[in-house]
């Protein structure tokens, strides 16, 4: 591998399922770096993550068990950095199957699951409550949408409405872990228990994150599931990097991320027009459209929105979150 770039680390070598190491590029353009090495570390378990991290092997971490922030708060060996990210937490549904191209089925779903528990109850309050699938720390955003608080009895006369007063069985594929999966085993299990309540028996299925990936991101006659849980953390900022890339009936797989075959062609038209108009104020004004219809017609049981959260050595200076997701360690020192 000859990975070729001008930032201000260069790579060193990679070890698959062990480490990337990186170093101070003397040749950088810009300010050189104030630290000489970079080594990241995949750790996938969050225990096992945790461990090595107050034990010293790693200096600095993500995906902090919830249990544990409070207590990692407390102690002055560490800092905790934490604000608001461009993330968001969802299961969607295949609309390419029934029961679930019918929206008083995804209503129903939607008015099953217990959100506020999910977050207060195994998030440890590390996310907040999602009712629309644009973050609200991104511009356009509106909270002026139709909301699916917990109502078992709605869920349950909606399901019925549609044909299936006693329920019916689902196939739900979880993966172990993943890149802004929070916790995927265990917030799906609880989603399992809410959506059993109403008749509706999901058997869940897990997957390793790159197995799960292959799996899931296929043409929809390829698609083996009913539901299956994603997060997404926006790139750049802008309401078309969640609106239309996840939900637009252009991006199906395999030609992009709309996993749940989601189609609406009022929506479309929308964010078609506001991905190719310049004034903000008439893009804003699209997208506020569109995520009223969206929630009117939901493609996903949406969950949350997870603070950005990081621990790290508290000799560790200059470090500043980026609202997009990427650590950036050009500015950061070592305090000795």
């Amino acid at each position: 591998i000859q990975p070729v770039g001008t930032g201000p680390f260069k790579f060193v070598s990679w070890m698959p399922g062990v480490e990337v190491v990186m170093e101070r590029n003397p040749d950088y353009w810009g300010e050189a770096p104030m630290v000489d090495q970079v080594i990241f570390r995949p750790i996938i378990e969050d225990q096992a993550r945790l461990t090595e991290f107050e034990a010293g092997g790693v200096n600095f971490i993500v995906n902090i068990p919830p249990d544990e922030l409070a207590r990692l708060k407390d102690d002055d060996r560490y800092t905790v950095i934490e604000q608001p990210g461009m993330h968001t937490w969802w299961v969607a549904f295949n609309h390419a199957r029934e029961p679930y191209d019918d929206v008083r089925v995804r209503q129903a779903m939607n008015y099953a699951i217990n959100r506020q528990a999910i977050v207060d109850n195994i998030l440890k309050g590390t996310g907040v409550v999602a009712i629309n699938p644009l973050p609200p720390v991104v511009w356009s955003y509106t909270d002026d949408v139709q909301r699916y608080d917990y109502d078992p009895e709605k869920a349950r006369a909606l399901l019925a409405e549609a044909g299936y007063p006693d329920g019916f069985e689902c196939v739900f594929w979880v993966p172990e872990s993943g890149s802004g999966m929070q916790q995927p085993v265990t917030m799906g299990t609880a989603m399992q228990a809410d959506l059993l309540a109403v008749g509706i028996d999901c058997e869940i299925q897990t997957f390793e994150w790159g197995t799960y990936l292959d799996g899931v991101f296929v043409p929809p006659e390829e698609a083996e599931y009913d539901l299956m849980e994603m997060s997404w953390i926006g790139d750049n900022g802008d309401p078309d990097n969640h609106l239309y890339i996840l939900l637009s009936g252009e991006q199906w797989p395999p030609h992009g991320y709309n996993a749940g075959f989601y189609k609406n062609e009022e929506v479309d038209a929308l964010l078609r027009e506001a991905r190719t108009t310049l004034d903000q104020a008439r893009r804003t004004e699209l997208y506020q459209e569109a995520q009223k219809l969206i929630a009117e017609d939901p493609p996903w049981m949406m969950v949350d929105h997870e603070t950005q959260i990081v621990a790290m050595d508290n000799k560790i200076k200059g470090f500043k979150l980026h609202p997009t997701g990427p650590f950036r360690f050009e500015k950061v020192w070592i305090e000795e």
